[in-house]
């Protein structure tokens, strides 16, 4: 399954769906990621590490940790993306921190927020997850910039550009890095290749504009989220979503 329904929030920016097991490689993005499981377990990866988490149990992903799914289980849940300054005193106490495991216990009335819109109800929410990692979880210093690992940088690379110019031959110029080198190794390490990678984070942009924004022109929405033609973005958008772009809109309800 793709990643298909889920901002990535920037911005201000609040999401909230269900969440059944699919696969999805890893990647990263500068919110918070809550994965909760209301039934069952789903299989959420951190920095390669694995975690099952059952009903009553979240997975909490910091902004910029390395994170995927796996289609493993038959747990269902709930997703929640939020950008940072949603809740600005936690992000500011623990920016320079990473959990040492990224698993707690969290429950909440899911049904009920996902029916709220106003930002009080919405930020009670995400202080309640904050609350819960505050004194669930362990933290030690986040790593310097220096000592990210090769896989760590395109990935930031990916995040700061894909909006723009985002080929494999930027990153090489940008990372200093043989071309060939770097096509290797992001195939090896993620399963994919880098171009199919960059439209799949594209895409997953696009598929939140046409549900947001529904006047907003396809055209448009194809330039946002970095294509320079049309015929581009409606090529890549059906082959990730198995759908168009004007049918995946027609399709929400």
């Amino acid at each position: 399954m793709f990643y298909q329904t889920q901002p990535v929030a920037r911005g201000g920016n609040f999401s909230l769906s269900r969440m059944k097991p699919w696969n999805y490689p890893l990647h990263m993005h500068r919110s918070f990621e809550l994965v909760c499981a209301t039934s069952g377990e789903l299989c959420v990866t951190v920095e390669y590490r694995d975690y099952m988490a059952a009903a009553g149990e979240a997975v909490l992903i910091f902004p910029h940790q390395l994170h995927g799914f796996q289609e493993i289980g038959a747990g269902h849940g709930f997703l929640s993306i939020f950008a940072p300054e949603l809740c600005a005193s936690f992000y500011n106490r623990f920016k320079n921190s990473l959990p040492v495991e990224n698993l707690m216990p969290f429950t909440y009335d899911f049904e009920k927020i996902s029916a709220c819109s106003d930002i009080f109800s919405i930020k009670a929410f995400l202080y309640s997850i904050c609350a819960a990692a505050f004194k669930t979880l362990k933290f030690v210093p986040r790593p310097a910039r220096q000592e990210r690992t090769l896989l760590d940088k395109i990935l930031v690379f990916v995040e700061d550009n894909y909006k723009e110019s985002c080929t494999l031959y930027d990153a090489a110029r940008e990372l200093k890095y043989d071309y060939g080198y770097l096509s290797k190794y992001f195939l090896k390490n993620i399963g994919t290749s880098f171009n199919d990678y960059v439209n799949r984070r594209r895409i997953s942009d696009a598929t939140y504009l046409l549900r947001s924004g529904e006047n907003t022109d396809i055209g448009e929405i194809a330039m946002e989220c970095g294509y320079d033609s049309i015929r581009s973005f409606n090529r890549n958008f059906k082959k990730i979503c198995a759908k168009t772009p004007k049918e995946y809109r027609a399709g929400i309800d």
